[in-house]
């Protein structure tokens, strides 16, 4: 009961802080967001106290919580590679991704269904009385666009010696407000928002004393079981994160008549729209049309075993890079640098092409355009020359520009 009033009164202070703050950053979407969130973790707080249980019935080492996108996981897969020669390491994440972590990279894994996570209190509370099972020398929340809400309702119930986070970055919430999640963690990392997530873990890793050992080898399948294809991506998320669909067809023109590759085209529901507009246009054998019909695991063994892949900044440009598979990614400038471009020490095989300008790191709140409508120029500016002659000069399979 003392570590739950010890909660509590953490709470109630940064709670207070966090509200204080309200009428000078109080937009009604954040006020929104701040009082669902704060609801939600009062909740957990209630089932922590209530609901008991059992405790300290599966001891690990490190419990590591993650419930972030696709690409950032496998920024972080390396990282989480060299944390898991500890055989008492435990991974918290999107249930999603839990096949894949375990079956293919052995990951011992906690699954959580977000969306009935968020919305069903029920599911909710079965999931803490199996989490209050669970006890960590080091608990970690691994997301570094802190507040995440299922990892900060997560370290109520899991009992640690130590529980570590990052500073909030402000990109999920203000600033400010993200400092109602703080209460509840020993230790919180000040690190510069405006690096590279790969750098970030870096610095995580080095604080927490944890060696480091990236071995490439172990995942790079470049030349080994590459398909004769070449993978297209379509998609960022939103329509103005995208590269403009008519120089896609262009490239993929250029693709089907300069080489003899085979070209797979993969994306998700939403990129539906933009496969059909290519199908018009292209009559080719040689393209397999593959959106919204892979798996995660599907998607993974696809990148992994092509022969370079093409994308906008998306999660396939950081599996591409986790498999050493040489990548063109057009990037834009929303959050220039904690994605793509990747640093130096990471030697990554990704190179990403984009239009430099002053308004860099807008965090996608474009002064030009409205993201969810149009593409904005730091985007469309990239033109299909400079992409053609990226594919002659670094892939070496087209020996000159039709």
């Amino acid at each position: 009961m003392n570590y739950q009033l010890q909660i509590l009164s953490e709470l109630g202070f940064e709670l207070g802080k966090g509200l204080a703050r309200m009428q000078a950053y109080g937009f009604l979407k954040s006020i929104i967001k701040i009082t669902l969130a704060t609801f939600l973790l009062f909740f957990d707080f209630i089932i922590s106290v209530v609901y008991v249980g059992k405790r300290n019935e599966v001891k690990f080492k490190y419990v590591v919580t993650k419930f972030d996108a696709l690409g950032d996981l496998y920024i972080a897969l390396p990282f989480i590679l060299s944390l898991n020669k500890y055989n008492k390491t435990l991974f918290v994440v999107d249930k999603n991704f839990v096949e894949l972590l375990e079956n293919k990279y052995n990951i011992k894994c906690f699954g959580i269904c977000i969306k009935k996570y968020t919305f069903n209190p029920l599911y909710r509370i079965s999931i803490a009385n199996k989490l209050k099972r669970v006890s960590a020398d080091i608990l970690l929340n691994a997301n570094l666009s802190r507040p995440n809400l299922v990892s900060e309702s997560v370290k109520f119930h899991i009992k640690s010696n130590r529980t570590l986070a990052t500073f909030p970055d402000g990109v999920n919430f203000n600033r400010h407000f993200g400092r109602l999640f703080n209460f509840g963690y020993s230790e919180l990392f000040d690190l510069n928002p405006k690096i590279h997530e790969y750098l970030k873990y870096q610095e995580i890793f080095k604080r927490i004393n944890i060696d480091i050992n990236i071995n490439r080898e172990f995942f790079n399948k470049k030349n080994n079981e590459s398909t004769n294809s070449i993978t297209i991506v379509l998609g960022a998320g939103k329509i103005g994160r995208s590269w403009p669909i008519g120089n896609i067809i262009e490239v993929i023109d250029f693709i089907l008549k300069s080489t003899s590759l085979n070209i797979k085209l993969l994306g998700g529901r939403n990129e539906l729209v933009l496969q059909n507009k290519i199908i018009e246009i292209i009559n080719s054998d040689r393209v397999e049309y593959l959106v919204n019909k892979t798996t995660i695991i599907q998607y993974d063994e696809i990148i992994s075993n092509s022969n370079f892949v093409l994308c906008n900044e998306s999660s396939a440009a950081q599996i591409a890079n986790f498999y050493n598979i040489n990548c063109i990614s057009i990037l834009g400038g929303g959050h220039f640098g904690r994605f793509l471009p990747f640093p130096k020490i990471a030697n990554s095989s990704v190179y990403p092409v984009f239009t430099e300008m002053e308004c860099f790191n807008c965090n996608w709140d474009c002064r030009y355009v409205s993201i969810n409508r149009n593409v904005p120029p730091c985007i469309s500016s990239v033109n299909v020359h400079q992409i053609k002659e990226l594919i002659i000069s670094k892939f070496s399979i087209i020996k000159s520009i039709n």
